[in-house]
């Protein structure tokens, strides 16, 4: 695998982590009487008084981590296209020490 195969995966990865992260991760509202939980992106509030705190703080968490997990997408595959992502076969050429007779084959030595 190629250098620019390896470190668009790893943005990749990142970029993976990141929605993820937004995805799953509980929003908290900082309130004058302490904090106050809003549930993530995979579970809004359904409450009419968690909904008028919250709003779309969690519809913008679900946006981010679709943002993010199409990033990923992107920079991975992209990243594959165009520096080659599959394995490669290591290129031997043919060496110049291997077109003269060794000295120590018997048959140099028959002279």
């Amino acid at each position: 695998m190629s250098t620019g195969a390896k470190v668009s995966t790893i943005i990749a990865v990142l970029f993976f982590l990141l929605a993820a992260y937004y995805y799953f991760v509980p929003i908290n509202i900082q309130a004058q009487q302490g904090v106050f939980g809003c549930g993530s992106a995979i579970h809004p509030p359904t409450d009419d008084f968690a909904k008028g705190i919250c709003q779309d703080l969690s519809t913008i968490n679900r946006f981010r981590s679709l943002m993010s997990l199409i990033a990923a997408i992107l920079v991975g595959g992209l990243g594959w296209m165009l520096f080659g992502g599959g394995i490669r076969a290591a290129r031997v050429g043919a060496d110049d020490d291997e077109t003269t007779e060794s000295p120590r084959d018997p048959a140099a030595l028959d002279d």
